[in-house]
């Protein structure tokens, strides 16, 4: 992806000297995995501050939850954070990752379902050396920006799918292909992909307006498009 994922920080205030460390850690993805991070402490003079929360975390791909006793009992970052990030999360609109500051009862509450960091031990609290707990917090950052990232292209990609074959359907032929060519620069790498849709549409510009050979060229320029399609979804660049 060509942009940067915004990942939000949702953490209670009591919990800040965490989410500065955090924040620290946090440099590491900024500078590797193409990242953009923000929290309420970015909020600038002037600007009305809830709207300005709302925005960045409906805006954000990646939404962290620091969760602690602290943050359970933060009516703002409880009630309204999490359950906007929640609901964009079952929406499938962002990944929500909880972060276990420090010991909690969890059951029943919505980030109880949700896979956590760090790893083992299971609350940062635990870990004696709290950067060798930040450090596997963002080892597991890692991995699922990678995983959200693939999530988002095989999405992009069934979606462009569709509208080719759509077009195919529909007996729109020319405007298949031109998507198809919008397909093939999109989702591979380099020219080869893109020459072939080029080559399918002047085969197809070549009998246009000639009755009879129109019918028997547009089975074979269909059967061209869906060759191509699973060619681009199967390329190591979509793997």
């Amino acid at each position: 992806m060509a942009d940067k994922l915004k990942l939000f920080i949702s953490y209670s205030h009591i919990d800040k000297n965490e989410k500065e460390r955090l924040q620290v850690h946090l440099a590491n993805l900024e500078r590797t995995n193409n990242i953009e991070v923000w929290a309420d402490h970015m909020i600038v003079a002037g600007q009305e501050w809830e709207p300005a929360i709302f925005n960045k975390l409906r805006a954000s791909q990646l939404i962290l939850l620091l969760i602690s006793p602290d943050f359970i009992a933060s009516n703002y970052a409880y009630e309204k954070e999490m359950g906007e990030a929640i609901a964009l999360h079952e929406n499938k609109k962002v990944m929500v990752i909880p972060i276990m500051l420090k010991s909690v009862m969890e059951a029943g509450h919505p980030f109880s379902r949700l896979q956590t960091l760090p790893t083992n031990p299971r609350y940062l609290s635990d870990w004696p050396d709290q950067d060798a707990g930040f450090t596997d917090i963002i080892r597991g950052l890692a991995q699922s920006v990678d995983l959200f990232i693939k999530d988002i292209l095989s999405r992009d990609i069934l979606y462009r799918e569709q509208e080719v074959l759509d077009y195919v359907i529909a007996g729109e032929i020319l405007n298949a292909i031109d998507r198809l060519l919008d397909f093939a620069t999109e989702f591979s790498e380099g020219n080869e992909y893109r020459r072939k849709a080029l080559a399918i549409k002047g085969a197809y510009k070549s009998v246009e307006g000639k009755k009879e050979q129109i019918a028997l060229n547009t089975i074979e320029v269909n059967e061209q498009i869906l060759i191509l399609i699973d060619t681009i979804k199967s390329s190591p660049h979509n793997a």
